[in-house]
């Protein structure tokens, strides 16, 4: 016996004789206004943001755009006298490095943490800290590796401007940094911004340690980020004791 086949099913709808769907008209509304590009970061932002989170290359660019004429820089009276009048001097005694190699780094340190209003990382002896920490035995490879840096900007600044980088003008050492970030002396296992993003590590490190390490002289880096230490134990306003007269 013969199946009854099934008739088929229209699987959509007939065309009909209706009024054709309205064409949408493009839009002759202007486009918004393209928003403007962010303000770079003051330092006091910066230091504060970056001082709590972790150090990358990222940080480092965010770093490198802030530009002198920053709105958010703060309008206030120098407080460069936090510590000390300029840089901190080179240490009679030297942990880690060279007098050459002190002095390079501390001007690079200098590029990275400029002093303004504020105390820079040479104000606060940064790289005074630098020196101190790297001769532990658990940062021998970290100070190599700044070691190897010094030769790298020597070397770039000679081959650019025929003169070491110590020897640079301010202006100067700023397009070699900019250069050694854009990986432009990248040599074997030197790579540039490696090195700077952990420059910027130990710079602010030092910048607002405990000043008894070799940095932050006078507490001034404790200042840019609201930061006010405990007092001893025994020597606040609520200690008590007995004073003779």
């Amino acid at each position: 016996m013969a199946k009854k086949r099934k008739s088929a099913r229209p699987t959509s709808k007939p065309a009909t004789a209706r009024d054709p769907a309205p064409v949408e008209r493009p839009s002759v509304e202007s486009p918004p206004p393209a928003e403007p590009p962010p303000a770079p970061p003051s330092r006091r932002r910066f230091l504060t943001v970056v001082s709590a989170s972790a150090v990358g290359a990222g940080a480092v660019g965010l770093w490198y755009s802030r530009r002198e004429d920053d709105p958010d820089r703060p309008q206030r009276p120098s407080r460069r006298e936090d510590a000390g009048a300029g840089p901190a001097p080179i240490p009679a005694e030297l942990h880690t490095y060279d007098e050459h190699e002190f002095r390079t780094l501390d001007a690079i340190a200098g590029v990275l943490l400029p002093a303004d209003e504020d105390p820079g990382a040479r104000e606060t002896g940064a790289v005074v800290f630098i020196d101190r920490e790297m001769q532990r035995p658990a940062f021998e490879s970290a100070a190599r590796r700044l070691k190897v840096a010094v030769k790298a900007f020597d070397f770039l600044s000679k081959e650019r401007l025929g003169r070491g980088f110590v020897d640079l003008a301010a202006a100067e050492q700023e397009v070699i940094v900019r250069a050694i970030f854009d990986g432009e002396a990248d040599r074997g296992l030197f790579e540039g911004r490696a090195f700077l993003v952990l420059m910027v590590s130990l710079v602010l490190e030092g910048h607002l340690s405990e000043p008894s390490y070799g940095g932050n002289r006078d507490g001034a880096g404790w200042s840019l980020v609201g930061f006010q230490p405990m007092p001893p134990r025994g020597t606040g306003p609520d200690a008590g004791g007995h004073h003779h007269g």
